[in-house]
């Protein structure tokens, strides 16, 4: 699928997952917000820790936060990011180089989906 397709495909950030919860009666709009505020406030702290972790080379880190991020992406049919960060545990000393690229793609994409999510269920 073309990056054009991708963007035009309606962003459904967790329908699924939270259609589930609402559909078992665990769930509700407010508690959703919560979960969507805490989501986005946790994510963009741990994708902070986890630039940091490439920067540096630290491979424990790396993989501990993209380890922490990846059940969430999924979670919030965030697929790219999933990738993404499944590509960046595997991360071993000899191939750290393509590690910042990764990350930097992650960050971007992250930042867009973040937004699409606030409006989604923040700002209504």
């Amino acid at each position: 699928m073309s990056d054009d397709n991708v963007h035009n495909i309606e962003f459904t950030g967790g329908d699924s997952f939270f259609g589930q919860m609402k559909a078992g009666g665990v769930a509700d709009q407010q508690f959703i917000r919560e979960i969507v505020q805490m989501f986005i406030e946790e994510g963009q702290l741990t994708l902070s820790l986890l630039g940091q972790g490439v920067l540096e080379k630290n491979i424990p880190n790396i993989r501990l936060y993209t380890h922490k991020l990846k059940s969430s992406f999924i979670m919030f049919d965030m697929i790219k990011e999933h990738e993404l960060v499944t590509q960046l545990e595997k991360s071993e000393t000899d191939n750290l180089k393509d590690s910042p690229a990764l990350f930097t793609e992650l960050e971007i994409s992250c930042k867009v989906n973040f937004t699409k999510l606030k409006k989604k269920y923040l700002d209504a």
